[in-house]
Formats: structure tokens, C-alpha cells, sequence
């Protein structure tokens, strides 16, 4: 609903720009033309107070996900980010989530390797993990997955995509920070790209390129596991939801969520 309302303030701004503009560089003004300026610049002013109110909206929640890793990824008010880590000899994707609606949200996270060209031996497979957030909730889920011998150490690229859906509908907005919006879903797709890019096409201006994966570049452990063993478990954690207690600045630390469970 919140972005619903921005993109209409803001296309009502830039069109009582362009007509305030106009007006003004009129010389000799009538008197309807005073009147066409002084409306549209009124209007251009309201519009300008309204985004900047939406834009720095005070949260009605504590972000949390913000205050333990900075920078996050957003699919439709789900917002997350992506680490890897070792734990036991195993490598894991971390991944710590928040919701920022205040009913719950189902969503999927898919994350996998982007390579040159399809390698003959082992690669590293493609990871999924299904979140099941409550209202405004925030935590932390891991994913074992195998690094084989030949990837560890290196440095690789993956893309990311996610799924987010609100079975009771989205509710009020909690949580106001943008994030990095995550175009693809959790099969990497990106309708909307699709279709500009269709459209380009069609009028033959838009090249296939055009369409970017969302990516992150991953230094991979050295020393793990080259299969996934057996006491490398997904794992899980809600640490914080509405209507629970703030959380201390110790619980919001990054560094306790490997030992999520």
C-alpha cells in the first residue's frame, strides 16, 4: 500500500512539475496562467512533504535485521540477506530474515551458483529454504550445502531469488526500510523485466542483456565437507516477534545465530 501511495505522489509530482515549469517560464503571464502556477507549485510542495514522509517514516518496530547486518534484501516486505559460514567441518548458508508486516508471511529463498559454462564434475547444487515468519517476526535459518574440493577457497558469484507470499493478506506495514529490491522469484524469474524487455523487442530497442540476475559473491570455506554429512541439519530460529519483548543488544548480535536451533 506504501509504495502504491509513493508512486502515485509520485507521478503527480513530476507531472505538476512539468506544468509549474512551463508556467513559469511563460513571459507576460494572464491571469490564468498565475493561477496555474501558483496551483501547481502548491501541488509540487504537498507532493515533495508527502514523499519525504513516506520516505522516513518512523518504524513501528525495532529493525532489527538492519541493526545486526546493515544492507538487506526486500521481496514484497520480506527481507533478508545471505552469509555463508562453517560449523563443524560443514558449510552452511546463513540466512537471517525479518518480516515487515504485521501478519505472518510464507516465503522461499532460492540461492545458486552462477558459472561460465556447465562444469563435467561435482559443482555446487542449488539451495532452498521455506521460512515461515510470524507477524513482524525476525530470525535466522541455516542450509548445509557441499563445496567441492575445487570451489573451496574460491571466490563465486550466486544468484538469489525469493518468493514471499501473506496468506491473511499483508496487514499494516511495520518496518519501512527499502532494502535492495529482489526482483527475481524463487525460480529466478523476473516478470516484470520479461516484459519490459518484451515490449523492447517488440519496438526494437531493448537488448536480451537487459535482464540481470540479483547476485552475491561468496568466499567459499576451506577444510568442509565435500558432500553434505549427515549431522549437517537445517536449522531454525525465531528470535523475535510482535508482541514480544525488545531484544538486548547481545540477542541482535550476528554473531549468535549459527548456533540458531
Amino acid at each position: 500500500m506504501r509504495d502504491s501511495v509513493a508512486a502515485i505522489v509520485g507521478v503527480i509530482f513530476a507531472a505538476s512539475s512539468i506544468i509549474a515549469i512551463l508556467n513559469w517560464s511563460m513571459g507576460q503571464p494572464s491571469p490564468e496562467v498565475w493561477t496555474t502556477r501558483i496551483v501547481s507549485t502548491v501541488i509540487s510542495a504537498i507532493c515533495v512533504i508527502a514523499i519525504l514522509f513516506l520516505e522516513f517514516q518512523p518504524d513501528r518496530a525495532r529493525d532489527y535485521l538492519r541493526d545486526a547486518c546493515g544492507e538487506y534484501f526486500n521481496r514484497d516486505g520480506f527481507a533478508f540477506t545471505v552469509d555463508v559460514i562453517c560449523d563443524d567441518d560443514a558449510a552452511y548458508f546463513l540466512f537471517t530474515f525479518q518480516n515487515q508486516y504485521d501478519r505472518p508471511c510464507e516465503s522461499r529463498i532460492a540461492i545458486s551458483p552462477i558459472l561460465r559454462k556447465k562444469p563435467r564434475i561435482q559443482t555446487i547444487e542449488r539451495v532452498g529454504v521455506e521460512i515461515v515468519c510470524p507477524p513482524a517476526g525476525f530470525g535466522a535459518a541455516q542450509m548445509p550445502f557441499a563445496v567441492p574440493g575445487r570451489f573451496q577457497g574460491m571466490t563465486l558469484d550466486f544468484e538469489i531469488g525469493c518468493t514471499a507470499m501473506y496468506p491473511e493478506g499483508r496487514g499494516r506495514r511495520v518496518r519501512f526500510h527499502r532494502g535492495v529490491t529482489l526482483d527475481a522469484d524463487a525460480n529466478f524469474r523476473n516478470l516484470h523485466a520479461e516484459l519490459m524487455v518484451l515490449g523492447g523487442l517488440l519496438a526494437g530497442r531493448v537488448p536480451l542483456g537487459t535482464i540481470q540476475p540479483n547476485r552475491m559473491e561468496f568466499l567459499l570455506p576451506i577444510g568442509t565437507f565435500e558432500t553434505v554429512p549427515k549431522i549437517a541439519r537445517p536449522r531454525m530460529k525465531i528470535l523475535w516477534k510482535w508482541g514480544d519483548p525488545p531484544l538486548l543488544a547481545d540477542e541482535v548480535r550476528h554473531s549468535n545465530f549459527p548456533s540458531a536451533s
